[in-house]
């Protein structure tokens, strides 16, 4: 039968369990990093993207006055979706 020790390791096998500070894997704090460097390219994109950085968009392929073309004809509410889509998903902290 195999049940937590004190330490937090894997009572029972001989073999300890990687566990860090707070009783949780080390594992979820590296998809925490991770997680907040997907999510920073998010945030970084759309301010670029709405401050209309010109070397930004040509950076990304394409001609950029297109690009501002298409934004610019986005509806309202599809705005509302990208920005709530990246900055709820950024603020947000992983709780493994």
């Amino acid at each position: 039968m195999r049940r937590l020790g004190r330490a937090g390791g894997v009572e029972g096998n001989g073999h300890a369990a990687s566990w860090c500070r707070h009783g949780r894997p080390c594992i979820c704090g590296l998809s925490e990093i991770l997680s907040l460097l997907w999510n920073c390219f998010g945030a970084y994109d759309y301010t670029m993207s709405h401050m209309r950085n010109m070397d930004y968009l040509s950076s990304m392929g394409g001609d950029p006055n297109v690009m501002l073309a298409y934004m610019d004809g986005i509806k309202m509410y599809a705005k509302f979706g990208w920005g709530l889509g990246v900055w709820r998903r950024s603020s947000v902290r992983c709780c493994c």
